[in-house]
């Protein structure tokens, strides 16, 4: 009993705080906004495009828990949530973590941001989670453990996770995200595309034409409705990539099976080829060289070169069903 009793005092030592939260509002001009600069140690940040003429901040100051926590975390956390770090440099409205070191190791500070749609973003973060939503300038996220997740945005976007998995739905522009370990998810990119993977897959499709250039260590690549060049290099990852070319096309995969879905309009000059596995063709026009572990020839007139190299692995070459 004594024990228990002495355990209990210990852990009531441990978390001064016991995780209290207050929250914060602040209601600011938009006049002049142009960029919102946002950086968090910690905490999550949200922000959604929210009427044109004002900016709207909000958040919650957290006390931690932990055995480094001062003993005044919850009056730190309570000022810290009276007055949030915000401030303005030019035509850049700036959201900082607590600026004094008590108040950073008593409190995680996370935003909650609503601006105008035309405001251009960058966002980072240590280990929180990021959303974005409705935007319609330039967005760059940058994150080192946390998820990032994004939709509907009307510009470019650029992305960097060390171990969170990035979703983007709705991109209006071009997109280059890299990650160590996380997976890249992508529907409807309007534009280009270049993404580079340690061991997270790539999935993307496309709503508009663009260059997708894609590179992965060991995972797996779906991108579908490629319209424009292609490079996609992988080490074990399955590839599987539909659309047409417009521009070259090159995929190299060292052991893993290719799946290449051309557009029933394409035209393009077929070099295909698999040192160990075999090579498949279905439902396509082609006049050249077709055996067991080769294809070489024209698809339709000819075209772009499409060329596919996998070392161990079986290539399918066949036509995207067509629409109903």
């Amino acid at each position: 009993m004594r024990t228990a009793v002495l355990l209990a005092v210990l852990t009531l030592t441990a978390h001064p705080g016991l995780a209290q939260v207050h929250h914060f509002e602040k209601r600011l001009p938009a006049e002049g906004l142009v960029t919102l600069d946002v950086h968090t140690e910690r905490g999550g940040i949200s922000i959604v495009a929210g009427a044109p003429g004002e900016v709207v901040v909000g958040g919650t100051a957290r006390v931690r828990i932990g055995w480094a926590v001062p003993p005044d975390a919850d009056a730190l956390a309570r000022a810290t949530a009276e007055a949030p770090p915000i401030t303005s440099e030019g035509s850049t409205l700036v959201l900082r973590p607590p600026a004094d070191a008590r108040a950073r190791a008593a409190v995680t500070l996370g935003y909650e941001v609503r601006v105008p749609p035309a405001t251009a973003l960058v966002v980072r973060t240590d280990s929180g989670a990021v959303s974005v939503t409705g935007t319609t300038r330039a967005v760059s996220v940058e994150s080192g453990s946390g998820s990032i997740t994004l939709r509907d945005l009307g510009a470019d976007l650029q992305v960097k996770s060390g171990s969170g998995a990035v979703s983007a739905t709705g991109v209006g522009g071009s997109v280059h995200a890299t990650t160590e370990s996380g997976g890249l998810t992508f529907e409807r990119i309007a534009a280009s595309l270049e993404a580079a993977t340690g061991s997270g897959a790539v999935k993307a499709t496309f709503s508009g034409p663009g260059d997708v250039h894609v590179r992965t260590q060991s995972s797996a690549v779906s991108l579908y409705g490629v319209d424009g060049g292609l490079r996609v290099e992988t080490g074990s990852g399955h590839v599987s990539v539909s659309g047409r070319p417009q521009r070259p096309w090159q995929i190299t995969t060292s052991s893993s099976s290719v799946d290449l879905a051309l557009d029933p309009a394409s035209a393009a000059a077929l070099d295909v080829a698999t040192r160990s596995g075999s090579v498949r063709v279905e439902e396509l026009d082609v006049t050249g060289t077709i055996d067991k572990r080769h294809v070489a020839g024209a698809l339709g007139t000819g075209g772009p070169s499409v060329q596919v190299r996998s070392g161990s692995g079986s290539i399918r070459l066949r036509r995207t069903p067509e629409a109903p």
